[in-house]
């Protein structure tokens, strides 16, 4: 049945609800076999042609590296600090009870290992401290060398 889907959708270039029609069987059940088979949808083919113009969402070559520590991806995420009761809509816009530091910002700093996908996240009240040395202590810890 489903050698049947695929021949109706390759000659007719039609959608599931044609070809359930033809074939007498239900348009999510169509559906789901050329899903299963990874045909494409319609809107990714040449109406003409029938070719594919749309590339695919998922990449067809994903890489990794051989061993950990080769490549680690660093970033830092600055993030807005909200004081503990929200603040304003809380305690209106004076001034706040228990001030004990200043609306800003945090970052989050992060390394996350290519190859092991070991994530080691910080968070720090700027964005100037060196996320790789703290990452390479922890990496050590878990038997893992850092290249530089």
């Amino acid at each position: 049945m489903e050698t049947r889907v695929r021949i109706m959708r390759h000659f007719t270039r039609r959608g599931p609800v044609f070809i359930a029609g033809k074939l007498g069987m239900h348009a999510s059940t169509v559906g789901r076999v050329l899903r299963r088979h990874r045909v494409p949808l319609l809107r990714e083919l040449d109406p003409v042609t029938g070719t594919r113009i749309r590339a695919e969402r998922r990449s067809a070559r994903r890489y990794e590296h051989d061993h950990p520590g080769s490549l680690v991806h660093i970033d830092v995420k600055k993030l807005g600090r909200i004081p503990d009761g929200g603040w304003w809509r809380m305690h209106s816009r004076g001034e706040r009870p228990n001030r004990k530091r200043g609306l800003g910002y945090d970052y989050v700093h992060t390394v996350i290992d290519d190859h092991s996908r070991v994530a080691y996240a910080e968070i720090h009240y700027d964005d100037q401290g060196t996320p790789p040395r703290r990452a390479s202590s922890n990496a050590r810890s878990r038997s893992t060398r850092v290249w530089a």
